[in-house]
């Protein structure tokens, strides 16, 4: 597989960041009691319910608890993830670019020849030189012109 330099530069600026965004684990900033069972506020509590994602994160995400903002610890619950600005890569131009130099090695290994695969649209002009193998069946179109020397097998 090719990776272009430019795809390699964009997934390494982009690393750090999406390794830095991880909600904490650990942390907890609460509990409370619901249906005789205790619950426990910590980062994965903020998006389990999908219908109070929005009002967790506007109640609790700004509040500091035990020293920390809850934001801090859950960035990635908090929608709270730093946003780094992609390095700019121009588009691709409509038409082949010249280079001032080729290329140290080649884009792609060149075919084998002659080709495992024969064509699937053979050419509608006949070689100019004969094939090794002669023909079993006769022509249906004999030459005009005769051979200058008999063939060694009667037609």
């Amino acid at each position: 597989m090719f990776i272009s330099n430019k795809a390699l530069v964009l997934a390494l600026v982009a690393l750090p960041s999406a390794l830095a965004c991880v909600d904490s684990s650990t942390y907890t900033f609460g509990h409370y009691e619901f249906n005789g069972a205790t619950t426990i506020r910590d980062c994965a509590w903020i998006t389990v319910n999908f219908n109070k994602i929005e009002t967790r994160q506007d109640e609790w995400c700004g509040v500091e608890v035990g020293g920390s903002l809850v934001s801090d610890e859950c960035p990635v619950a908090c929608d709270a993830c730093p946003v780094t600005a992609a390095p700019s890569v121009p588009p691709p131009t409509a038409s082949p670019t010249v280079s001032a130099a080729p290329t140290a090695a080649p884009t792609r290994p060149p075919s084998p020849a002659p080709s495992p695969f024969p064509t699937a649209r053979p050419s509608s002009v006949p070689s100019e030189s004969p094939s090794d193998v002669p023909s079993t069946v006769p022509s249906d179109m004999p030459s005009d012109i005769p051979s200058f020397m008999p063939s060694d097998l009667p037609s």
